[in-house]
């Protein structure tokens, strides 16, 4: 797997093997959003996808930018609600579950932030 992640050059930069993977994801995404539809396929997917990068050193770094890259799909494979909750989620965590979710902190934020201007230009 990680020949795949890191393509032929295994010496790339975090940034590249970000950019690489996000290239993959997004070529298969259309998958993703076939069999991801409902919000409990959506949790399972966003553990699924956290334990992939966690086993997967080369993926690590790349959990937020797919996680984004998810959310912001036109099918929302990944909704804001599934990822707040999965984020609040404090219990059992492993230390690079932790570390994961430290990482995902400005994507939250910016999140979170999207959310209080929605709901302030509501009102």
């Amino acid at each position: 797997m990680a020949t795949i992640i890191a393509g032929k050059d295994e010496a790339k930069t975090p940034k590249e093997q970000v950019g690489h993977l996000k290239k993959i994801f997004l070529m298969i995404i259309s998958i993703f959003a076939k069999y991801v539809t409902s919000p409990k396929d959506q949790a399972s997917f966003l553990s699924a996808l956290e334990d992939g990068c966690i086993a997967h050193p080369h993926a690590f770094a790349s959990f937020q930018t797919l996680v984004h890259v998810m959310y912001e799909h036109e099918d929302e494979i990944i909704s804001e609600e599934v990822i707040l909750k999965w984020f609040k989620t404090s219990t059992g965590l492993t230390e690079e579950m932790v570390t994961i979710r430290k990482q995902t902190e400005p994507f939250i934020s910016w999140l979170e932030e999207a959310e209080e201007e929605s709901d302030s230009d509501s009102d």
